[in-house]
């Protein structure tokens, strides 16, 4: 809906399981845009970032600003307040139209 590429679509079932960490590089290294499911970590700055993992440092979507956290309390959001999730995405995607002061998302800087 926001226009934006989901990167491991042809994936099965990589709405909700784990994926190996290879495949996560290969494909998330060069993404323009990361949102990192956090799953209870409390993750908002570059450092806590990368004393979670270092590689991090190496992807576009960290090296351009664009690399945006979740914390897994936040998922709950994602069923009381489906449209602000949305709305979300769509400001990390798009931020030169809608800004990009997220109300879940935690933007790493």
């Amino acid at each position: 809906m926001v226009k934006g590429e989901y990167i491991f679509n042809d994936i099965p079932g990589t709405g909700g399981s784990y994926m190996d960490k290879e495949t996560f590089y290969e494909r998330a290294m060069d993404a323009d845009v990361v949102i990192l499911h956090t799953m209870g970590g409390n993750i908002t700055t570059k450092e806590q970032l990368l004393n979670l993992n270092p590689d991090f440092a190496n992807f576009k979507a960290f090296k351009n600003g664009r690399f945006y956290a979740l914390p897994y309390d936040n998922t709950k959001r994602e069923v009381l307040d489906p449209a602000g999730i949305m709305l979300d995405y769509a400001k990390a995607i798009h931020p030169e139209v809608l800004g990009d002061n997220t109300k879940y998302l935690i933007k790493i800087n």
